[in-house]
């Protein structure tokens, strides 16, 4: 075997692969997405450009990102194992580390393995700046879209000349329009794209063969599951009978969120053109209230066990029994209902398990006897901990693999259990893995033979993730267990026609190779209009349209407003849920006379239709409140009702103010200072494109805020973050005769 030859790794330990290589020289050219199938060596990818980084310059400085702490430590771990480099130059940064000890590793270390959460919030408080390195891997990189870290990461970055390297890898990136808002964000230049059916990458993975087993319904479940439709039909044909003349498109076997969704929107619709009266509305949004909670027991009851059918009810009961005229409470008085919870709960007393649940543990049974090493996904964490009771009842020894978070009464794994689990399973000492959702992504759980659904994701991206899990040194099985004639069975043929769909648009793009901007490109077009957005915002669909404007998002921690247009206009925006509710808990009123104090020209946007708004409040308390804003405390109100026409609005104001008032963005907005050092501060903080991280940079260099109004471009130059543009600003302000 031919391996890696290269003075930062380590020889005789990683294998060439002529795919591998020729991807990392190109990465090295252009800032690229990698997408490869699970076990083709992603990683080895990120090791090969860093090396070749620290080849060229011995200091340069590397960040590793990925969405979950096992999965940091497994690439730390990797590159300890391969790099030539000393051991205490890498670091490994988790939310525990205090922040003050966070920023000196940030200045002391070289290799940085940590996730994308910890860099934002190092960024937004100046512990970090991205210009300090020289490559920049994001990994599960699929992740980077909306209002992901990922995606924020990149926003909180201030553009630089400097070349920084930056790599995306993933297994599954999604359609085409995904793969471009991944490039987007991400400010990746380019795709790489390597297929199972090639040849150059095809030799070294093997086979993975899909297995179906369907799963026959018991007396108990197939008489349940018909009382459950039976109640969804008659709440279907009484929403038909007020929708009279127009075809819902609702099926009481065909139900699901999106469908809900759209009969929801339809209803607001006709009522608010007055076709619909207000108590049509309100036995609508009760019938859809109910219908959504019926869906979901289905789902439970078909899918998954009787036991999460039944913990589902109890929280529907515990619910209920907070408010006498409720939803659940009306929902589980329903005769049909009560029948069936009734028949399920005497079922589960009997001690007779869920159909699909006694089919796994069969189906693990007969795998382990061939000599199977199984992974059995699973994503409700309720049955996952029955699987792992099941499983180990039959003289097994399975083990679990769940997210941290705890899940209602379920605990969640910490990260030293997580580790373990895969160490247990590594070398075998248990078997079955049982894994929610934390399993399919990257992780090295190392070669299992059969990997098996219990339950049968929609998502293509997840169905492929879980089947990359096997077929790498020896060919696989994926199991899928569905059951037959009903919702499950549904979701899977669903997600295999998502599947082949994203795999045929896969190969087009692959042949078609399309080139986003380049970095440069990207940061020269879009000069001209700033906005500061504080990052809880950021997951707004109105920040994506901004972007679409050509705005140069800033993304800041800020102390009063969301959107910052120039040094007197900040925007305070509300959906109508938090309008609804700064109102009902009085903090609406608080928020308008903090902005007015802090600036001259606040504004308040309120998006979204009436209808949403007047949902939640009784319309005079919404045109009241609104009413008091504007007369009480003198501030604008704005109402839109899209994201699209708040952003255009956003646009629109912060054009006015930076390129026709020429006025800067300014973010001083914390509360009136309460000492000298502070005064200070935020005096500094006054000069265009400086914020409170670089005032007090200025500060530390200069020593006193007239040294620093005096200084000239040279001067401030040499000021971390301050480059030939922001000393230019600054010096023309503190010069230009006041008009």
């Amino acid at each position: 075997m031919k391996y890696v030859d290269h003075p930062f790794v380590k020889a005789n330990q990683v294998a060439e692969r002529d795919y591998q290589r020729e991807i990392a020289e190109r990465a090295l050219r252009e800032n690229l997405l990698v997408v490869l199938p699970t076990g083709a060596g992603k990683t080895v990818i990120a090791l090969r450009v860093i090396a070749e980084i620290l080849k060229k310059n011995p200091d340069g400085r590397a960040l590793v990102m990925a969405p979950t702490r096992p999965l940091v430590k497994q690439h730390m771990d990797y590159m300890k194992r391969n790099l030539t480099m000393p051991k205490q130059t890498f670091v490994w940064l988790t939310g525990e580390v205090p922040p003050p000890k966070r920023a000196s590793l940030w200045r002391e270390k070289q290799i940085f393995f940590t996730t994308p959460q910890v860099v934002l919030n190092d960024l937004l408080s100046g512990r970090l700046s991205l210009e300090d390195l020289d490559v920049v891997v994001f990994d599960e990189a699929h992740r980077g879209v909306r209002n992901h870290a990922y995606a924020k990461v990149c926003s909180v970055s201030q553009p630089t000349q400097k070349r920084i390297v930056r790599l995306g890898l993933t297994a599954s990136p999604g359609d085409e329009e995904r793969i471009k808002e991944i490039l987007r964000n991400l400010k990746l230049d380019n795709i790489a794209i390597r297929t199972r059916e090639e040849r150059d990458l095809g030799r070294y993975l093997e086979k993975i063969t899909p297995d179906l087993h369907f799963v026959e319904k018991d007396l108990v479940l197939d008489y349940a599951t018909k009382l459950l439709h039976e109640e969804a039909k008659e709440i279907v044909n009484s929403l038909r009978s007020t929708f009279s003349g127009e075809p819902l498109k609702l099926r009481a076997d065909g139900l699901s969120y999106t469908t809900i969704s759209r009969v929801r929107k339809l209803s607001e619709k006709r009522f608010w053109s007055g076709e619909l009266t207000e108590n049509q509305i309100w036995k609508v949004r009760k019938e859809l209230a109910a219908l959504t909670k019926l869906d979901k027991l289905i789902q439970y009851l078909e899918a998954y066990s009787y036991r999460a059918f039944l913990e589902y009810v109890q929280r529907l009961k515990t619910k209920g029994s907070k408010r006498r005229a409720s939803t659940e409470r009306r929902m589980l008085s329903r005769s049909r209902l009560r029948e069936a919870v009734i028949l399920i709960q005497q079922t589960v007393d009997k001690g007779t398990e869920h159909p699909k649940l006694e089919e796994a543990v069969r189906t693990v049974k007969m795998e382990q006897k061939k000599g199977g090493r199984i992974l059995l996904f699973v994503g409700l964490r309720e049955v996952a901990n029955q699987l792992e009771e099941a499983l180990t009842s039959e003289g097994l020894n399975p083990s679990l693999l769940v997210g941290q978070q705890a899940s209602g009464r379920l605990m969640g794994m910490s990260q030293r259990e997580q580790l373990r689990s895969i160490e247990d399973f590594r070398w075998g000492h248990v078997n079955p893995l049982i894994a929610t959702q934390i399993g399919e992504e990257g992780l090295d759980i190392a070669e299992c033979n059969v990997v098996i659904f219990y339950d049968n994701p929609v998502s293509a991206i997840r169905r492929i993730q879980r089947m990359g899990r096997t077929g790498r040194a020896m060919p696989g099985r994926a199991i899928f267990l569905v059951l037959k004639g009903g919702r499950d069975e549904g979701r899977y043929w669903a997600g295999l026609r998502r599947q082949k769909k994203l795999e045929r648009e896969t190969k087009a793009l692959k042949l078609e190779k399309p080139a986003e901007r380049s970095l440069l490109a990207y940061t020269e077009e879009r000069k001209g209009v700033t906005i500061a957005v504080d990052h809880r915002e950021a997951r707004s669909q109105v920040v994506e349209f901004l972007k679409g404007f050509e705005v140069q998002i800033s993304l800041k921690d800020l102390k009063l407003g969301d959107y910052v247009l120039s040094d007197r206009v900040v925007v305070e925006r509300k959906s109508p849920a938090d309008f609804a509710a700064s109102i009902m808990d009085g903090r609406l009123f608080q928020q308008v006379q903090n902005l007015k104090d802090a600036v001259s020209l606040p504004i308040l946007i309120v998006e979204g239709e009436a209808q949403e708004i007047t949902r939640r409040i009784a319309e005079k308390a919404f045109t009241g409140a609104v009413a008091s804003v504007m007369l009480d405390f003198d501030v604008p109100v704005l109402r839109t009702s899209t994201p699209r026409e708040t952003a255009l609005i956003l646009y629109s104001i912060a054009h006015r103010e930076q390129v026709k008032e020429r006025r800067p963005v300014s973010i001083r907005l914390e509360r009136k200072p309460i000492s000298d050092a502070e005064m200070i501060k935020y005096l500094v903080s006054g000069l265009p494109n400086v914020d409170v991280t670089l005032a007090e940079r200025l500060l530390e260099r200069f020593g006193a805020a007239e040294e620093v109004f005096t200084a000239t471009e040279e001067e401030l130059m040499k000021v971390k973050g301050i480059g030939e543009k922001i000393a230019e600003g600054i010096r023309r302000v503190l010069t230009l005769r006041y008009r």
